[in-house]
Order: C-alpha cells, then structure tokens, then sequence
C-alpha cells in the first residue's frame, strides 16, 4: 500500500510537469501532498503498532519502547527520515503553489515537482520504507538510545521544514533569470521565503545543538561536529541571501548576489543531506551509513543544482547589479564576511575527506574555527551596530559614544571574568555589548532590533559558557560533601530503577548554595538499554538566572569499592542561559519580520 502511495505520488508529479492550467496545477500537487502523507501516514501506524512485517519497523522500534519514540522511530532512520523530506518538500509546494501571484505559481510550481519528482524516484528506487520481511519476528531492534530524546522529536522535521523552504527562493531565482523582465518584483517574494526557511532552520539547529548540549553528558554545546557544521552552512547562507534582498528591495544593488544566493542556499540544503546520509562524516550525530544511496544523492544534488548555476554564469551580464550605498554598504561587507564564515566551515568538511582519500587522517578541532570563525564574528557584529547609528560610514561622536562605552565595558568584564584569557573571545564580548546597545537605542524597526540583540546575547553566552567553565570530578559515598563554584554538593542516595526499555542507576544529589540552602535536587542517571545492550548518561541541570550546574556520572565503574562511592563530573557553564535566550530572540524577530511583511502585502 506504501508503495502505491508514493506511485501515485509520482505520477502526480510527472503531471504537474505537463500541466498548462494554474488550477489544475494546483490539484495535481495537492495530490501529491496527499499521496505522501498517506505513505507517511501508514509507516507511523506500522510504528505505532509495532508491525514487525516492515523491515523498519523491526530495525528501528520495539515493544517495549515509548510510545512517542515509536513515533520519532518514523524518521529517525535513513528511509523513513527521507520520507519526512518528501512530505515535507510536498508541503512546501503546495504552500507555495497556493500564495504566490498567479504570474510565477506555474512555472515555480513546475521547478518543484522536478525536485520532488526525483526524491520519490530516489524513495522508490533506492530506500523503500514499505520492504517487507520473508519471516515475521516476534520483537524489534529499538530506536537508537541517543535518538530516545524529546529534543530529537522534533528536531529533524524543524530542520527539514527549513531545508525545504529553501527551495522556493531556488525557484523564484531561476524563474526570475528564465524570465528576464519578470511580471512582478521576485525580490520580496524571495525575502518571505528565505526568512520561513531561516527560522525554521534557527530552530532546527538550535534544538540539535541542545540535544548535544546535555544529552551527550559533557556540556558542550557546539563542538565544531562535521554533521552540525554541514547543517550550518546553510544557515549561513540563507542569513548572507534575505540580507542581500534586503539591499535589493530597498536600492536595487546586489541583484546578482541574491539570485545566486538562493541557488547556492538550496544547494547546501541538498550537499547536508548527502553528506549526512552517504557515511562521508563520521560523527556522533550520523545515524544512516550507506555510500550508494549517497552517491546517487549527491548525483540528484548536481542535477538539480549544477544547471541553476550554469544559467546564472549565462544570464550574469544582464542582470540588475546597481551600486551601493548608505546603510547597504555596511549590509554588503556584513555579507562578505559571511560568505568568509562559509567558506572556512567548508573547507573544515572537504579538507579532512580530501585527505582521507589520499590516505593521510586529518582531524580539525575547535582552535581550527577559533581562529577563523571568532575573527568573523566581531566585524560582523560591529557593522550590525553600525546600520543602525546611521546612514553614511560617519556618525556623530555624541550618537556612537554610548555604544562605544558599552563595548569597552563588555571587554573589561570578559576580562574579569573569564577563566582563560582569550583576546578574540573578550573583543567578541565588546563587539557583542555594541551591537545590543546600538539596536537597542537607535533600530526603530521590532524585527530587526530583537533578532540582531538576539544574536548579541548568543554570542556574549557562547563566549562565557566556553572560555569561563569549569569542570571537576568528585567521588562521594552517601551523606558525604564536595565544594564547587560557590556551590556544596551532596549525595544523598542512589538507587536502581526499571525503565520500559531499560534499567538505570539514579543518584540524588543535594545542591546546597553558600547560605547553604537547599537549591535543587539533581538526578543523573546511567542507562543501561538492554533491548540494544547500549549504556547511555543521562545529565541532570540546575539553572540559576544565567548559568548552569551539570552533574553526570564518569565514565567507568559506577561504584567505586565497597564503601559505596559514586562518581561523577561536575560542570559549571557560566551565562550559557543568555545563548538560549539570544538564539530564542532570533526566531521571534524572524516571526515578527514575516508577520509585518504579510501584512505588508494584504
């Protein structure tokens, strides 16, 4: 039945190809949108139910798993993840189909059934979630335990709606440079698009990197990991494309730089996914290894991909490239700097499997992008601050002196404060303090004022919770005290429990303060999965107003000797809650812009 789903799907598709009627366009996709989702429909009701006849189903669930973890067993696996991509994709272009000017729906709605067309040939061909099993088995492998997560639940589909998203401006790009002189302005369409596809990419990342953040049990919350950098690319990109659109609706300049933009935004979407699904990266985050059906991935990629670029190379010289100036000069090197940012996580990915394939193991670590990325970081936020305090690169001294004395303030408290002196992270600190003083007193425009002090508090965060951590590790036998950053710690019993799909090892400990009151009660535990005969740390947290206290249990025997002594590492992640927050203030500013621009246009 999965496979006469995603059949007609394809032959909808086919049609929409073919179509000369905007209505029946319409109809078609909105077939097709309803052909996937009863596939996808029918693979979390095999899920749910645990219907060992599917060959995913047993791969990836089990009885005695949590019911909404048989939900995330849908994509949390290669066939069913692109599933969700396919549904997802669908989606995006009946969405697009039905709101944008009847001028461009058609052809747009034609670039996407292309797209679509050849991921469900990709489904059918080479990862059919619907294979069946000669012999029934009576129980299932289960879920990878890293993906048993609530922040993996809905991680993946935020991630993917943005991946997605992206390939609207993709085609709004090649329709704009097909046409010539198109019938409407394509920019601002563009803008809608790219800022959708921009916070649900946000959020997407934001979810994976928490995921990271506490339930590898270290604390870190971005290790310069192949796979989240791959996702972050297009991040990058989509933030350097709504900019450039920016400039071009306002004064008509960087026209060529949009419309490659929107190319090469939805191709690092497509590069994300091969590179994660083809076993290339190796990382904790990569949960499907299979070469083949990355190859062919990366060949639906320069399908799609490679001739776009190949028109805009054609249509350079006629198009709309006017200069320049005011607040869009500071716009168009911001940029610059990002596509720099692009270009240095990049070669972060390509290099190592350059190597590799020469035989010569290479590993790039975080000092790799603290002296690429963090040099980045602190022009950009400067110029963010300084569209905001004027229209020409020179302002009075007496409306930049505020913003001025709070970077120097920043710098001096980084420097007070840090742990370990670092001289990028304490300027990036200033930069930051610049920026949120600036938008705060001078942006006249909601959207941009909360996203670009969102951005400044994430990086203040970043800064902190990285240079200024501390981290011990304790043994303590019960009723026993440690001492740690202002903190007592005491354990106060262990004990173990029964989980549905596994056993675990809880402690209790006290967290008193320095009145030596009792704070917060953490519980980390170490779970034994034994449906996969994998042990997992669960880390438990305590939040004060900006910072965190981490407690996991060590690597190694749990108990000690005999006295009954546990051990554990503590960590302490200074300001890391003003990350959060700034990361959270991006996505409201990002909802708000769109919300503004579709008023705009009632």
């Amino acid at each position: 039945m999965g496979q006469l789903f995603l059949g007609i799907a394809l032959l909808s598709s086919i049609s929409n190809l073919l179509m000369t009627n905007q209505v029946w366009l319409k109809r078609s996709v909105l077939g097709v949108m309803v052909s996937v989702g009863g596939a996808f429909i029918l693979l979390a009701q095999a899920h749910v139910t645990s219907d060992f006849s599917y060959l995913n189903v047993v791969e990836h669930s089990h009885t005695a798993q949590p019911l909404i973890y048989k939900i995330v067993g849908v994509w949390g696996n290669h066939e069913g993840s692109m599933l969700l991509w396919v549904l997802l994709l669908s989606i995006t272009s009946f969405g697009a189909s039905n709101t944008l000017p009847s001028a461009i729906a058609m052809p747009v709605g034609r670039i996407l059934s292309f797209i679509l067309l050849g991921f469900i040939v990709f489904l059918m061909i080479a990862c059919d979630p619907f294979a069946v099993v000669a012999h029934i088995p009576t129980e299932g492998a289960d879920l990878n335990p890293l993906l048993q997560d609530p922040s993996l639940v809905i991680h993946p589909p935020f991630l993917y709606a943005g991946y997605v998203s992206c390939a609207v401006p993709f085609a709004l790009a090649l329709v704009a440079m097909v046409q010539k002189s198109p019938t409407i302005d394509w920019a601002p369409l563009m803008r809608r698009w790219s800022l959708i596809a921009w916070v649900f990419l946000t959020i997407g990342l934001a979810l994976g990197s928490y995921w990271a953040y506490y339930e590898l049990g270290w604390g870190g919350w971005w290790f310069w990991d192949p796979v989240e950098n791959s996702a972050l690319m297009p991040w990058l990109a989509c933030t350097a494309l709504f900019h450039s659109l920016h400039v071009t609706i306002k004064t008509g300049g960087l026209g060529r730089c949009s419309l490659v933009f929107g190319i090469v935004t939805f191709g690092l979407c497509l590069l994300s996914v091969s590179f994660v699904r083809s076993g290339l990266l190796v990382s904790v985050h990569s949960f499907a290894f299979d070469p083949e059906r990355g190859l062919l991935l990366f060949g639906l990629t320069a399908v799609i991909v490679l001739p776009a670029l190949g028109l805009w190379i054609k249509s350079f010289s006629g198009l709309s490239q006017q200069g320049t100036v005011g607040q869009a000069r500071f716009i168009s090197l911001g940029m610059i700097l990002f596509a720099c940012g692009l270009v240095a996580i990049a070669a972060s990915i390509v290099y190592p499997l350059i190597m590799d394939q020469l035989g010569q193991a290479v590993s790039i670590g975080p000092s790799y992008f603290h002296v690429t990325f963090l040099p980045l970081v602190i022009p950009v936020s400067v110029l963010m601050g300084m569209v905001v305090l004027g229209q020409n690169f020179t302002v009075s001294f007496e409306k930049i002196i505020p913003s001025i004395s709070a970077g120097c303030f920043g710098c001096l408290l980084a420097y007070w404060t840090l742990s370990t002196v670092s001289v990028l992270g304490i300027v990036s600190v200033g930069a930051s303090f610049f920026l949120i003083v600036s938008m705060a007193l001078y942006s006249r425009k909601p959207a941009l004022m909360l996203a670009h002090v969102g951005l400044g508090l994430a990086v203040i965060g970043a800064v902190f919770s990285s240079y200024g951590e501390k981290e011990q590790d304790i043994t303590l036998k019960v009723g026993e005290r440690c001492f740690f950053k202002g903190y007592s710690v005491q354990l106060e019993s262990y004990d173990t429990i029964a989980g549905p799909n596994y056993t675990a090892m809880r402690s209790v400990l006290k967290i008193y303060d320095s009145n030596d009151k009792v704070v917060s009660l953490l519980k980390p535990e170490t779970r034994y999965y034994w449906t996969q005969d994998v042990t997992c740390n669960e880390t438990a947290i305590y939040t004060s107003l900006f910072s965190q206290l981490h407690a996991t249990y060590r690597q190694g025997p749990l108990i000690e000797d005999n006295w009954g002594r546990v051990s554990f590492r503590l960590q302490h992640k200074p300001f890391i809650n003003l990350l959060w927050c700034g990361i959270g203030l991006m996505v409201i500013g990002g909802i708000v812009a769109i919300f503004l621009m579709l008023i705009k246009t009632r």
